[in-house]
């Protein structure tokens, strides 16, 4: 069984638990495991990225008084941390987000989509990582 870690960052609770019950919908329903955390500021997101680093992270692009740019760049520092960023409904998200994620979901979203762009996502990372290590075998 597979174990993978996603993290969640916003300051919208609600949000996070709503994303958290899916997992959780995802973890009991798969054979893969979930495990779910939520940060609301950055000094938390920084202390998870360093304990327990994620496979996922899930940006809210509505997160009030967080620097979403500096809690991406930090991501960016980890090899093979995928980053899903979830939009506002007609408002844009600033260029750089944009540019540095590596899958959009846009407010409302349906549940079956979250779960098939985090399924996709680690799918993929799964599938480099085995092309990357199969390199070294040869």
């Amino acid at each position: 069984m597979a174990s993978y870690k996603i993290l969640f960052v916003s300051t919208n609770t609600e949000k996070a638990k709503h994303i958290g019950e899916i997992v959780e919908e995802m973890h009991q329903e798969r054979l893969n495991d979930y495990d779910f955390s939520f940060a609301d500021s950055e000094l938390l997101t920084s202390d998870i990225m360093k304990t327990q680093l994620p496979d996922i992270v899930i940006l809210d692009s509505a997160a009030q008084d967080i620097d979403l740019i500096a809690i991406n760049r930090l991501i960016k520092t980890y090899d093979n941390v995928i980053t899903i960023l979830l939009l506002e409904k007609d408002k844009s998200a600033l260029p750089e987000l944009l540019k540095n994620s590596n899958s959009f979901i846009q407010e409302p979203f349906l549940k079956e989509i979250l779960i098939s762009t985090i399924e996709a996502n680690l799918k993929t990372k799964k599938s480099y990582l085995t092309d990357f290590f199969n390199l070294f075998q040869l």
